[in-house]
């Protein structure tokens, strides 16, 4: 759920590295995935947790796609 910033930015409450993820943040993070980049690498560019990826991806109405082979699998 998200909060109203001063510029009337939804933005949601600071995770562990104090970060906020405003709308073209958010934009920009959907882009990223639309254009085939995995959830992990959405982590740590983003600095979120996977879960909130994946939220953030659903609210915005994107299609998860299914886990592909592990790397050395």
């Amino acid at each position: 759920m998200g909060l109203q910033d001063p510029n009337n930015a939804l933005v949601d409450p600071p995770g562990p590295g104090g970060t906020r993820t405003g709308r073209d943040t958010i934009a920009a993070l959907v882009a990223d995935y639309e254009d085939g980049q995995p959830t992990t690498t959405l982590m740590r560019t983003y600095a979120i947790g996977k879960g909130t990826v994946l939220q953030l991806l659903r609210d915005a109405g994107v299609q998860i796609r299914k886990p592909g082979p592990r790397p050395g699998s």
